[in-house]
């Protein structure tokens, strides 16, 4: 009879966020594995070192990502760019959404078994 167990490492609000471009939530996963891989594996390791070995993919489809919006601040640049544009600048944010979306990691999370 084979034993499963969930290897998950929960990351706190605010650790590390990733605002996607073209990337999106994938681009996002390749940026959370390249930032905490070493730590996953070494604690995996562990686990292997244990009996334990993964039956879902170790990589960077197993991180659980948390989406959230974010409003943008008025910097100075910002205010600069409205007097250098003749006011169109500011034309265009009042016409662009003024919250941005933003993704972090929720968790990692991969099913082991024995």
């Amino acid at each position: 009879m084979t034993e499963t167990k969930e290897f998950v490492r929960v990351f706190p609000q605010g650790q590390l966020s990733y605002r996607p471009g073209i990337g999106g939530p994938s681009g996002a996963r390749d940026i959370f594995w390249g930032e905490f891989q070493r730590e996953i594996l070494r604690a995996l390791h562990e686990e292997y070192a244990k009996g334990w070995k993964p039956i879902t993919e170790v990589g960077p489809s197993a991180f659980v990502l948390r989406t959230y919006e974010r409003g943008e601040p008025i910097t100075g640049s910002r205010v600069l760019m409205w007097i250098f544009t003749l006011g169109l600048g500011i034309l265009f944010d009042l016409l662009s959404p003024d919250k941005t979306t933003w993704i972090e990691p929720a968790e990692f999370r991969v099913t082991l078994a024995r």
